[in-house]
């Protein structure tokens, strides 16, 4: 009799744990433009680690530059013959290893309770030379670090841009896209959102010196997802990401880019929903999608209507306006 019971107990129990349950945001968010991340799938420990993964480098010695947050960290250098390298540090400087042949390897950082792992390759000494080549056609340091991520040498970009600004850039406008590249080469090359967050920010500083709305616009999306890749955990945190999301929109709106203005509805949409607020998130995927219907970019509308029935299927007892959103959608 009392297994019995236990049995009706747990049973009760499923029913009203699955009937009161919220709709789970699933482990990614995705941009607008396409590319998708996982959420908070940055290792909060990492300041910066050169090369990035993938990345390709002219310099048959390398630098291997690591900052955790972490007093110690083990290196190792690894190829298809085995182990080259492998050492304990407890600071911050430039790792020392041997010179490196052309081909491919793997990195590995090691901490108390994390490891990471980059992949790279060093260059043919006859592509080294060619990109070399390439670069005296460069007129200014944007160009050359477009080229340089364009071939993957983010090592190089990076370099290129950090330097242009200790030597002084007057022109406001180019410094404007110097930090707003770093950013981006910080946040989606070499996944160390602090200093993407850091380079963000003066980009932000200076548009809004010079009141360049368009920079303005570019440096909050650019904050946003910094915010979204480090993880949003608190209430305050989701509501700081919206409120820059929503000046973004309203630069774009006032400045009639509709599609960017239609991309940022579908991005604040995002945000409700990883929050679980999933009216919010119904109506401003439901604008989003408006907007697109507008300037006929179909393909951006199915990736709403997916969003849409996803929560219509799980969310019940919607406000009668919010579940006209979804009624719209079958």
């Amino acid at each position: 009799m009392r297994i019995k019971t236990l049995i009706y107990l747990v049973l009760i129990l499923t029913i009203v744990w699955f009937s009161g349950k919220e709709v789970k945001s699933s482990e990614v968010i995705c941009y607008p433009e396409g590319s998708c991340v996982k959420r908070a799938r940055a290792d909060n420990n990492i300041i910066v680690i050169t090369p990035a993964e993938g990345e390709r480098l002219l310099n048959t010695s390398p630098p291997i530059f690591v900052e955790l947050d972490s007093q110690t960290y083990t290196v190792k250098l690894e190829n298809s013959q085995g182990t080259l390298f492998k050492e304990n540090f407890d600071n911050h400087n430039p790792v020392d290893i041997p010179e490196l042949t052309p081909g491919y390897y793997q990195l590995t950082i090691q901490t108390n309770d994390t490891e990471i792992t980059r992949s790279f390759e060093v260059l043919e000494k006859k592509e080294s030379v060619y990109i070399k080549q390439q670069t005296n056609t460069k007129i200014n340091s944007l160009d050359l670090a477009e080229f340089y991520q364009e071939n993957n040498l983010i090592t190089e970009a990076r370099k290129t841009l950090e330097q242009a600004i200790e030597k002084g850039v007057d022109n406001k406008s180019e410094a404007i896209a110097i930090y707003q590249m770093l950013g981006d080469l910080y946040l989606k090359k070499i996944n160390a959102p602090l200093k993407a967050k850091e380079n963000y920010g003066k980009a932000l500083e200076e548009a809004q010196g010079i009141e360049d709305k368009q920079a303005q616009a570019n440096a909050y999306i650019g904050l946003a997802k910094v915010s979204i890749e480090l993880g949003l955990n608190e209430k305050e945190e989701y509501q700081n990401t919206i409120k820059k999301l929503k000046e973004a929109y309203n630069i774009y709106q006032n400045l009639g880019q509709d599609f960017h203005a239609a991309q940022v509805q579908q991005f604040i949409g995002e945000v409700y929903f990883d929050s679980n607020d999933n009216q919010e998130a119904l109506k401003w995927f439901q604008e989003a999608r408006n907007s697109y219907q507008k300037i006929d970019k179909e393909k951006y509308e199915e990736s709403i209507n997916k969003e849409i029935q996803k929560i219509c299927e799980y969310e019940e007892n919607l406000p009668a306006e919010t579940q006209k959103i979804c009624d719209s959608n079958l």
